[in-house]
């Protein structure tokens, strides 16, 4: 598949994630519920009634739960880019930091334990200042 392909899918993935988190889409989705509501009510429930909305449920719940994990992975991606950038930026940081998110267990604990005196320091200093 090209790359521009796996772009618009992305950024329809993203746009729908951005539309899902406004008000007005939650009052939209209530009004469909209410009116799914009373088509049942009106059809006394019948078996397709339930099928439908068994159905309808299941798919937009499979969907968007794709929708969530691209979106956060998306930002997570970004917000990992920015901290590599500050990372880079100052001449006092450790650099292994920067692939830090594809070392094995054991390198984030060897890393943890080589930050670990910075970490007291700075937990006293909070402490110091309540």
């Amino acid at each position: 598949m090209p790359a521009g392909g796996l772009r618009g899918g992305s950024t329809l993935l993203r746009r729908l994630g951005n539309a899902t988190t406004r008000p007005s889409f939650g009052i939209l989705i209530g009004a469909l519920v209410a009116i799914w509501a009373g088509v049942g009510a009106v059809t006394r429930f019948p078996s397709w009634w339930q099928t439908t909305l068994y159905s309808v449920s299941a798919s937009v719940t499979l969907v968007m739960v794709f929708v969530l994990q691209h979106t956060h992975n998306h930002q997570q991606i970004a917000v990992q880019r920015k901290l590599d950038e500050v990372i880079r930026s100052l001449p006092q940081a450790d650099d292994r930091l920067i692939s830090a998110e594809s070392a094995t267990s054991e390198q984030l604990l060897e890393l943890s334990e080589r930050h670990l005196a910075d970490r007291s320091r700075a937990t006293s200093a909070v402490e110091d200042s309540l």
